[in-house]
């Protein structure tokens, strides 16, 4: 055993940013953090905003560092032991030629710590039970691989569903929520994980239909060293149908993550029945000025609608941009303009837009007209006599010509990866499984400028979760889909570096 494999494995969670030595090399592993500009408006204090470029696209989502990295580190949270889900498991997919040996160093709220080593096949994946590697309610974990093509994504499964979310490739000073509520039969968390030495402490401002709220028990909240915390903003917030929240750390940095779950027990949706589902997200680590999301429905018993989150000083107005399916049969769809005030929250629904054919799949991009940045989630809903379920998703700044997708999880309902192409040309794809025998290709396909397409994953093979990898030849947007009897999941794609565009 090396010296360096023996130093991983006796430190329960790792001090990221320390030196760890083998025999033949040095190497530092580190955990980036965003390091965005401060931008001000009349002398005080405003939201931040990175320049928009790829060497900056890690501080707007997570993003995998490609070949030339040695070592990386990532972030997973909010995966809960005991309440209110079932066990979480990190799959970790490896999209390079070589393999790679895995350290997970998992900790409970309870501040239960545990190791553990796993090897991950080239062009292969492999899963991590973290939720039963220690005991408590919570679990977060840090995963750190030696080299910079493996993605781990966390699956937590609630009621017979599964919730997938990518774990964050960087900590930050702030995280942004645009979707929230603490109405009867909705429980919402929010959960810190500070993976480093030194202490930490976070600040939670809330958006309210009253106005802006700093609760006093939300502030100033330690987060120690290598710990997870938690906190329950339906109980401190009550009866709230919306709740944006902004997330800033004072002192250190951290991670940021949020559960909501809705029992089925509150007051009508937009569908006309009580919410039933849970969701899980990471937090958006910065603002920006354009959002995309390559799937979107419209369909008897589906709603999908759109929460928009300005927590700065000035007004955004913003177009919505829709790319239905097969935009040649339908027409061009004019952008619509929505106005975000300031400091408040805006949800406009896509379910009611007459202009979207019923029966159709559809792509959205949603981008700022006057410079104004944002946060946008995406809900999605639905309720059939057969089915119900929610999603919350986080849009994606960035388009990319290669994405990976760890968990696509078709083994309780059918699941899809859905690719969309922004660009006024046609883009060929080629989707290859990661199947540990040399990536097999299972699709290859062009799609039209503005068009998307749907792959269902049965064709991927294997036991019904598969990992995957999106390739094109021009930049797109990628994701997964994940539809069960109880539950409803979509996640974008983790994008590779050396490939991302903003547009």
């Amino acid at each position: 055993m090396t010296r360096r494999l023996l130093a991983l494995l006796l430190v329960p969670v790792l001090l990221i940013g320390a030196a760890v030595a083998d025999g033949r090399h040095h190497r530092t592993v580190r955990g980036h953090d965003a390091r965005p500009i401060q931008v001000s408006a009349n002398g005080n204090p405003a939201p931040t905003v990175p320049p928009r470029t790829p060497a900056n696209a890690g501080s707007y989502l997570p993003v995998m560092a490609g070949r030339a990295a040695l070592d990386t580190a990532w972030f997973c949270v909010a995966s809960s032991t005991s309440n209110p889900t079932a066990p979480g498991v990190v799959v970790l997919a490896n999209a390079g030629p070589s393999p790679a040996r895995v350290v997970v160093n998992a900790v409970s709220d309870s501040g239960s710590t545990r190791a553990a080593t796993v090897a991950v096949p080239a062009e292969g994946a492999a899963q991590v039970d973290v939720a039963g590697m220690v005991k408590g309610n919570w679990v977060a974990a840090t995963v750190v691989v030696d080299h910079g093509e493996v993605v781990p994504n966390l699956l937590v499964s609630h009621d017979g569903a599964t919730s997938v979310t990518p774990c964050a490739s960087r900590t930050s000073s702030n995280w942004y929520f645009p979707m929230g509520e603490s109405e009867t039969g909705t429980t919402e968390d929010l959960v810190f994980y500070n993976p480093y030495p030194d202490d930490a402490s976070v600040d939670v401002a809330l958006e309210t239909p009253d106005g802006p709220r700093q609760p006093p028990s939300l502030q100033g909240v330690p987060v120690p060293s290598g710990q997870v915390v938690v906190q329950r903003v339906s109980d401190v917030e009550r009866r709230r149908a919306t709740l944006g929240a902004t997330v800033t750390a004072p002192t250190g940095r951290v991670v940021a993550a949020r559960m909501i779950s809705f029992d089925g027990s509150g007051a009508a949706g937009p569908l006309g029945g009580p919410r039933k589902g849970l969701s899980l997200a990471l937090g958006q680590p910065t603002l920006s000025t354009g959002w995309a999301w390559p799937y979107s429905t419209k369909a008897d018993g589906h709603a999908d609608q759109f929460v928009l989150y300005n927590p700065g000083q000035s007004d955004a107005t913003v177009a919505v941009h829709i790319g239905v399916a097969n935009p040649a049969g339908v027409g061009q769809i004019p952008a619509i303009p929505v106005q975000v005030q300031a400091g408040s929250v805006t949800t406009f629904d896509a379910s009611k837009l007459r202009q979207i054919p019923g029966n159709s799949n559809y792509s959205v991009l949603i981008q700022s007209t006057n410079g104004v940045p944002v946060a946008i989630e995406r809900l999605g809903e639905r309720q059939t006599s057969s089915a119900h379920g929610l999603v919350v998703t986080p849009g994606s700044p960035v388009q990319a010509e290669e994405w990976v997708l760890g968990a696509v999880d078709g083994r309780a309902g059918q699941a899809f990866v859905t690719v969309s192409n922004p660009g006024d040309r046609s883009v060929t794809v080629r989707l290859r499984r990661l199947d540990g025998k040399g990536g097999r290709v299972t699709a290859t396909q062009q799609i039209a400028p503005h068009d998307r397409a749907d792959f269902a994953a049965d064709q991927f093979g294997g036991d019904g979760l598969a990992s995957v990898v999106v390739q094109a030849d021009r930049p797109v947007l990628a994701g997964a889909l994940q539809e069960q009897p109880r539950g409803l999941s979509f996640m974008l794609g983790v994008p590779a570096r050396a490939s991302i565009r903003f547009p």
